[in-house]
């Protein structure tokens, strides 16, 4: 993906003219998601379409997108504040994979013509894109984009802002996907889907199980803060299994959190009984040190995130539908590559 952005920034224009929209352009709502794999989607019908931009996009578009900081969009990144016109391709691909590759995806190409922000807009006052989980939340409603927003030289901001219709108002927490997200991974084998445990988003939305249904309610930002902290503490973000830990084919969990512009997501099945640490012999693989090390890390995180579920905890929110729709929003669970599996046997007692 950077590697195709790259080539077609090569031949960008700085300072051509406003490209035109074509005949057959449609205009989408536009996401971004901080990983390792695909990036971009585009809402259709209301429903996320993974994309990848193809090398006919106009470059000059494409570089002021993908060199907007990240402070200017983790407000607007949610499908209902950037928008994107060009012609999405219809024919369904698929990312490469093999030995070293994230597993496979499924995308369109989507040819870009042009893209606007729609003011006003929030963005979270930082002075570089170095993100400190430990320091305060500072935003600001703004009316335009200014070359402070955009990582490269040369752009003019003008361009990509346009006026919202008439009452829009501009967001005040990122719209996108949230701080974190806890999935029940389903079991695809007797087609049982994922589904969404709970999630926690930087203004304070939380989203859970209540009697077995969706609930919103709201907590302290500051709570939230403090949650980001105990998951870097905990060494989420250098874990000691690379993508988690799981019996083949059976039921998991996953679990991710994000922090500026990268996200960690693992996958752990959540039967500690089920480990058989004294099973576990010195040569294998995963470790018995790595297993406990994971299972120490995931329970704290885990714990960390019962804390905001705690009815104690809870506030009443001011707009529940408007949450409930936000939290409505997550229909399928992060992209993850294969996590690491539990040996099914005795694998050699430990001396």
């Amino acid at each position: 993906m950077r590697a195709l952005v790259a080539a077609i920034l090569a031949g960008a224009c700085v300072g051509c003219a406003a490209p035109q929209n074509r005949e057959g352009d449609s205009t989408y709502g536009y996401l971004i998601h901080d990983t390792t794999g695909l990036e971009s989607s585009v809402l259709v019908d209301g429903k996320e379409e993974l994309i990848q931009f193809s090398k006919e996009s106009d470059a000059k578009a494409l570089r002021a997108l993908s060199g907007l900081r990240f402070w200017s969009y983790i407000f607007n990144d949610g499908g209902d504040k950037i928008f994107v016109v060009g012609k999405l391709d219809l024919e369904v691909r698929w990312t490469p994979s093999g030995p070293g590759l994230a597993q496979s995806q499924v995308y369109r190409e989507f040819t870009l013509r042009a893209w606007y922000i729609t003011t006003p807009f929030t963005v979270r006052v930082m002075d570089d894109d170095n993100y400190d989980p430990e320091a305060p939340l500072i935003t600001e409603i703004r009316q335009e984009l200014t070359a402070k927003d955009f990582r490269f030289d040369g752009i003019d901001p003008s361009l990509y802002h346009r006026p919202g219709p008439a009452g829009t108002r501009p967001t005040t927490a990122p719209a996108g996907r949230p701080l974190v997200e806890l999935w029940d991974g389903g079991v695809p084998m007797i087609n049982k889907p994922p589904f969404l445990k709970f999630a926690v988003w930087t203004d304070g939305v939380v989203a859970g199980l209540t009697d077995q249904k969706l609930a919103v309610w709201r907590v302290e930002p500051q709570r939230v803060l403090e949650l980001a902290t105990k998951i870097r503490r905990a060494g989420w973000f250098d874990p000691p299994l690379k993508y988690g830990l799981v019996f083949p084919d059976g039921p998991a969990l996953r679990l991710v959190a994000r922090r500026a512009r990268d996200a960690t997501t693992l996958d752990y099945h959540g039967a500690d009984q089920q480990n058989r640490l004294d099973q576990i012999g010195p040569t294998a693989s995963p470790s018995r040190r790595q297993v406990e090390a994971f299972v120490a890390m995931w329970n704290a995180v885990q714990s960390a995130c019962n804390e905001l579920a705690d009815p104690k905890a809870r506030l009443t929110t001011a707009d529940p539908d408007a949450d409930l729709q936000r939290a409505a929003r997550l229909t399928l669970p992060p992209h993850s590559t294969e996590a690491d599996t539990v040996h099914e046997g005795p694998v050699g007692k430990e001396d």
